[in-house]
């Protein structure tokens, strides 16, 4: 009886330590960044132009920029959790061959921008409230 008790709190405190590492370490499980600074030239997208977006609270964020043809809508483009702009250059290229304008905006903490990735960051990087 007393080796099943000990067993039962052995799981027991296995478990809350395993519960108390994912809290600890959720950021790096959910964001992925890439630091490294990129100009669409080096993605083959020389196209675009490397832009500076200021948001609702005072930060600049790099971004990629293409105006759109005539008739044709801008999209605003998000990268995702993973990586940095010129990640995306291939999925976008389509777009910006097709006329679309786009405009790729980076997140703070990923390729090069000042920040930490967080779900409140993204929200204001976004400009929603």
């Amino acid at each position: 009886m007393r080796l099943l008790l000990n067993i039962s709190i052995l799981a027991v405190a296995v478990y809350c330590g395993l519960v108390l590492l994912l809290y600890i370490f959720q950021r790096n499980l959910l964001y992925h960044p890439s630091t490294k600074n990129s100009k669409p030239a080096d993605y083959s997208i020389s196209e675009m132009a490397l832009v500076e977006i200021i948001t609702s609270d005072g930060l600049k964020l790099d971004a990629w920029f293409k105006e759109a043809e005539e008739g044709k809508q801008t999209i605003l483009y998000f990268h995702g959790n993973a990586g940095h702009l010129g990640h995306r250059s291939i999925k976008v290229k389509k777009y910006l061959d097709a006329g679309f304008g786009l405009l790729l905006l980076g997140y703070r903490g990923y390729g090069g921008n000042s920040g930490k990735p967080s779900e409140k960051n993204y929200t204001l990087t976004g400009g929603l409230r």
